[in-house]
């Protein structure tokens, strides 16, 4: 709940998503775009240890689709 509030103001009209893993230390918070996510980044940096992930959402489906079209074609 901490995390949705401190980055409400970043999520836009979708707001945040935050996913905490059981027995961890990290989070991840979803923005609504990369803009989003850049500027949140470079403000909240300071509060919080921010790190971005390897992949966004976007990255990730762009892959899969690419192995199931490398799939389809033999």
């Amino acid at each position: 709940a901490e995390l949705e509030r401190a980055f409400r103001k970043y999520g836009g009209a979708r707001g945040v998503t935050c996913i905490v893993p059981t027995n961890t230390t990290f989070a991840f918070v979803e923005m609504e775009n990369e803009r989003m996510a850049d500027l949140a980044m470079a403000e909240m940096s300071t509060k919080y240890k921010i790190n971005r992930a390897r992949w966004s959402r976007h990255e990730a489906l762009q892959e899969k689709r690419a192995t199931e079209e490398a799939a389809k074609q033999g």
